[in-house]
């Protein structure tokens, strides 16, 4: 099979059947949300960690990627299909979900994103700062350096960790293996209307504009 290696970038995101997500449970884990942000290997682990979720439904094991808050829970299946990316770009730990009536699934793993890289083109992009922390930024449209993922199949983005970003051969493998849960967003696309951009776009110069001054 010939592939084609385009320097395309995409946004992933996930989606699910019914409004609902799946949580890291930091008071019972022996790692914080900011661990699985941070892009770094984690070997204190000597157990699974803990998820929780309203209820385990029906639907899940028809998902290959689940709505999560933490680092994001992924099955055996996309495992496999991104094993060789393993120690590299990702590392793989198992978890337990637990739902409010008790009833657990261990068949999901937690991804790891193991690369943090600059990607954020900021002459094209729009953006404001956090409300919660102005040291940060909200990413309202981007559009990415493209040649900066280098060999890298999955990152997070250095602007805003929150956003994990794939290459086109990444989704071409998702695609092909066909991936159930995971949506691609190339750059450029955002919630906004036309109209909230362009208004978003003059905050975003204001408030550039204030700080050289």
């Amino acid at each position: 099979i010939i592939r084609r290696y385009e320097s395309v970038l995409y946004e992933i995101s996930e989606m699910y059947k019914r409004d609902t997500s799946f949580t890291l449970c930091e008071s019972e884990n022996a790692i914080q949300f900011s661990d699985v942000q941070n892009c770094k290997m984690i070997s204190f682990i000597n157990r699974p960690l803990k998820y929780q979720t309203d209820r385990i439904d029906e639907y899940i094991f028809q998902y290959d990627v689940l709505p999560t808050i933490g680092g994001l829970l992924v099955s055996a299946k996309f495992k496999l299909t991104f094993s060789n990316i393993e120690g590299t770009d990702v590392q793989y730990i198992p978890v337990i979900i637990y739902d409010e009536n008790g009833k657990k699934c261990e068949q999901f793993f937690c991804m790891n994103v193991l690369n943090s890289i600059s990607l954020l083109d900021r002459k094209r992009s729009i953006y404001l700062p956090s409300k919660w922390d102005k040291s940060k930024i909200n990413v309202i449209q981007p559009f990415y350096y493209n040649d900066n993922m280098a060999n890298h199949l999955i990152v997070r983005m250095k602007e805003c960790n929150s956003f994990i970003i794939v290459s086109e051969l990444f989704k071409e493998l998702a695609e092909e293996k066909k991936l159930k849960g995971i949506t691609f967003n190339p750059e450029g696309k955002s919630v906004y209307t036309k109209l909230g951009l362009e208004e978003a776009r003059e905050k975003m110069n204001k408030w550039l504009s204030n700080i050289v001054d």
